[in-house]
């Protein structure tokens, strides 16, 4: 199969589309069908009008004009001037797939959360409200919805972005511009090591940053079991930047609110937070991630700075692999009419870290259980005071090397095919979606 450059896409508006680069330096191809015609979409006022005999562009019928007027508003409403905040403008082709079943877990997810060990935690799903990041290997066909993110072509080549779908004053879809489409890469990865596995066993390791060793022998064996490992101690680092961009956003009055792996990005050039809600002190969140959502949220009371330290609390947790303990709460909270939902959380719970695991020294494991824990408390005011206080305690912890072992998780990032490119040559890429 044959695969279409994003330009090429813009043009032709169906087929096998190349949509971007996996973080391991594949190709990610989809498959889009061609938009909706008119004229099946007048299939029931063919009926209404009693015509027979119509062929299926309804030509020499009444409706024929009606479904050429259909095709263009179709056609157009996909192939939008999209605005961006500083008052520019470019005009794209919209991929008519919702981005959620094109891109698979981020990197950070996948170590902390998707190849973690079991683990005590929060009594409620990871994913909920706020969530953008499910497997690639989703199979459900999901129609389009008011809000579905996807991805928008420019015209003219240049860079994809990240748009949000809404609907104009008639309902026709319309779109508008969320953030550019960043893309992840293995090689962000300080001391990250690509290995191959035969039997459980590692037969071959490469760098990370010598992706083009990995592609060449990903392409002799597309099902072969490549996985990534990398230095605890450089996700440790991964996180602090993420402290490090909060102390930002707090610093110009933003509280994130939806901090957790599937919102973070690790490209070539920093660790990107994603999909802030933008809210400020005193405000009441619209929506939470079940899983990593600070109890203030939870409970529909007012957010503070700290509400952020939260999450980064529970990647921490995450990293060194402990657990927690103490007293739970079930927490009541309307979700809508007249229903409810319960969530179980911890009221200010203990961290517990195994020295047996081998994640932390023995002798920082206590230092490394108070921050956590301090990251945690159900009360915003008996979290640290500030997260830049949190970011030197976490700073000082890894300079210290206090972290020990490897963090691993597959590399795969939809299913294992090839194709042929634009200039005809036969290459391994992800199919998704």
């Amino acid at each position: 199969m044959r695969y279409l450059t994003p330009v090429e896409f813009v043009k032709r508006g169906e087929g096998m589309v190349n949509f971007g680069t996996a973080p391991d330096g594949l190709p990610w191809i989809t498959q889009v069908e061609a938009l909706p015609k008119g004229a099946a979409m007048l299939a029931v006022a063919e009926q209404a009008f009693s015509l027979r005999g119509t062929s299926p562009d309804f030509a020499g019928t009444p409706l024929h004009d009606i479904a050429l007027s259909l095709d263009k508003l179709i056609q157009q409403h996909y192939s939008q001037d999209i605005r961006t905040p500083d008052g520019s403008a470019f005009h794209a082709t919209i991929l008519p797939r919702p981005l959620k079943l094109l891109l698979g877990d981020t990197l950070l997810h996948r170590f902390l959360v998707s190849g973690a060990a079991p683990r005590t935690q929060f009594k409620t799903s990871p994913l909920g409200a706020a969530t953008n990041a499910v497997t690639t290997e989703e199979t459900a066909v999901v129609q389009f919805q008011i809000g579905d993110a996807c991805l928008a072509f420019p015209d003219q080549g240049g860079r994809l972005s990240i748009v949000h779908m809404t609907h104009d004053q008639f309902g026709w879809p319309t779109f508008t511009f969320r953030r550019p489409f960043i893309q992840e890469t293995v090689t962000a990865l300080p001391g990250g090591l690509l290995c191959l596995f035969d039997s459980a066993k590692v037969v071959a390791e490469l760098p990370a940053s010598d992706l083009k060793s990995y592609l060449d022998r990903r392409g002799d064996s597309l099902h072969a079991d490549w996985r990534i490992r990398v230095p605890r101690e450089s996700l440790g680092q991964i996180i602090l930047g993420i402290a490090r961009t909060a102390q930002r956003l707090h610093s110009a009055d933003e509280i994130h609110g939806d901090i957790k792996p599937a919102n973070v990005l690790v490209d070539g050039d920093d660790v990107q937070l994603i999909d802030s809600l933008s809210l400020h002190e005193g405000e009441r969140s619209p929506a939470l991630t079940r899983g990593w959502a600070a109890p203030e949220q939870v409970m529909a009371t007012e957010v503070t700075a700290s509400t952020d330290q939260f999450p980064i609390g529970l990647m921490l947790l995450a990293l060194v692999q402990g657990v927690l303990f103490g007293e739970e709460t079930t927490v009541v909270v309307p979700s809508g009419g007249s229903k409810i939902e319960r969530h179980v959380i911890f009221r200010s719970p203990g961290v517990f870290i195994d020295p047996n695991m081998g994640t932390v020294n023995e002798s920082y494991i206590h230092a490394w259980q108070k921050m956590i824990e301090k990251c945690l408390r159900f009360s915003p005011s008996d979290r640290f005071p500030a997260v830049g206080d949190l970011v030197g305690e976490l700073d000082s912890l890894l300079v210290a090397k206090s972290l020990y072992g490897w963090c691993e998780c597959a590399l795969r990032f939809g299913r294992a095919s090839s194709a042929i490119s634009s200039n005809g040559k036969e290459v391994s890429v992800w199919l998704s979606g």
